[in-house]
């Protein structure tokens, strides 16, 4: 980073923005307003959120606007109001928000925030703190993408004293914010107390810190690329692999591509039952998603795609019938019909009605060399467990299993008839 005189080179700064619309927040503090004073020639568009928290909220917006209008700066004050119970984690989503907003309607591509060096060790240190994982951490990064616009912090590579120094010399207006001396928020007892002991311990503390987070966040970025390609399939072998570093990555991944959040506790409950000895299970990760572990297999699902049919037996006919969400198709072999994609069962009867319905206690299927319940069948088949249930099944008027769904069909029959059956999802 080029520097004049120890102090912030913006015409390089300048110079990265090559005549973009530009969005700068500005607070009134030390940090906003030397970003604001070595960028008003780019003419930004200047955003001032007045939390409404201090008696004194108001002087901060004077001290922009009086600014803005000596340089002839376009400025947009938004108010903001908040509980004191998650303040800042509330306060910095809503300004994220409305600053995306500002920067579309006007067509700027860059969003510009005073974070510098300080507030970055500051940040590392809270996340390790808060045992935050190690993908999350922030890293000496300038840029970053959001919503199709750049998020740029220019002063991230100087020190808070860096500021101090510039506002010195340049003679620039700023307000002191008392609030970042009380204490009562975790960020000012970590930049008042932790970091300062720390410090006494290891003057060299903060540059440690920074080469720390920058390594995480390389790891992470490497993980997250490496999980792309890797070729699981759903398999459960395969995920176990793996290392428990990729294993925690590709779940992130494949959650993120199901839309799913999952924390860090789900993230690693999950990698425990998938690599855990149970046959099938089943581990709920939002409202509406489970993760499904079924012998060699894992995803995944709705909870609405795993919910068993509320129908109760129903007769059918030949021809078409409405069972549950399915539609159903059934003719007889000398029927004029397209046969692709049907079942064929063979019956001894010309029957024209018959049951269908889901499983019940004490179905046996019948084979050449005897009988077999129909549970067992599914278990030594590793049929798995969270679809049993939702298994259709076709019976004669005497409760005779003729077919089940994709895993039987009744071949004890020595007679001349045939039927042909056909299952249609209708909401496919």
């Amino acid at each position: 980073m080029n520097r004049i005189n120890n102090i912030i080179d913006f015409k390089s700064i300048i110079e990265k923005l090559k005549n973009n619309k530009v969005v700068i927040s500005v607070s009134g503090g030390l940090d906003s307003m030397v970003l604001l004073d070595g960028l008003s020639s780019v003419h930004p568009i200047v955003v001032h959120f007045n939390h409404n928290s201090r008696s004194d909220n108001s002087q901060d917006e004077k001290l922009v606007k009086d600014f803005c209008f000596k340089k002839n700066l376009r400025l947009i004050i938004i108010n903001l109001n908040f509980s004191q119970y998650g303040f800042q984690e509330k306060s910095h989503k809503l300004r994220k928000k409305h600053l995306t907003d500002i920067a579309k309607k006007n067509f700027a591509k860059y969003i510009l925030t005073a974070h510098h060096k300080d507030d970055l060790i500051e940040s590392t240190l809270m996340k390790i703190i808060k045992g935050s994982p190690f993908e999350n951490f922030p890293g000496l990064i300038e840029t970053n993408s959001y919503s199709d616009l750049i998020f740029f912090k220019p002063l991230i590579h100087y020190s808070k004293e860096d500021l101090i120094k510039y506002a010195k010399e340049k003679n620039t207006p700023f307000r002191d914010d008392k609030s970042n001396n009380n204490n009562k928020y975790f960020r000012n007892r970590v930049r008042n107390t932790l970091i300062p002991l720390l410090k006494k311990e290891n003057p060299s503390f903060g540059s440690s810190l920074i080469e720390l987070g920058n390594y995480l966040s390389m790891s992470s970025d490497y993980f997250k690329d490496f999980v792309k390609n890797i070729n699981i399939s759903k398999s459960r072998n395969k995920f176990k692999s793996y290392n428990l570093t990729t294993q925690f990555f590709y779940l992130k991944y494949l959650a993120n591509k199901n839309n799913i959040y999952l924390s860090k506790k789900k993230i690693n409950l999950a990698i425990e039952l998938i690599n855990s000895k149970k046959s099938n299970a089943e581990l709920h990760v939002g409202e509406l998603k489970k993760l499904i572990v079924a012998y060699d297999r894992f995803e995944f699902q709705n909870i609405s795609d795993t919910n068993l049919p509320n129908e109760l037996p129903s007769e059918v006919t030949l021809g078409d019938n409405v069972f549950s969400k399915y539609n159903i198709s059934i003719f007889s072999d000398n029927a004029e019909k397209n046969k692709k994609g049907y079942s064929k069962i063979c019956y001894n009867k010309k029957a024209i009605k018959f049951i269908l319905r889901t499983r019940k206690n004490g179905d046996k299927l019948n084979f050449d060399y005897g009988t077999k319940k129909l549970n067992k069948h599914l278990v030594d088949i590793k049929y798995p467990k969270h679809l049993r249930d939702s298994l259709l099944i076709l019976t004669d008027l005497q409760n005779k299993i003729l077919w089940v769904e994709g895993i039987y069909i009744n071949k004890t029959f020595k007679g001349n008839y045939v039927l042909w059956l056909r299952k249609i999802d209708k909401n496919a």
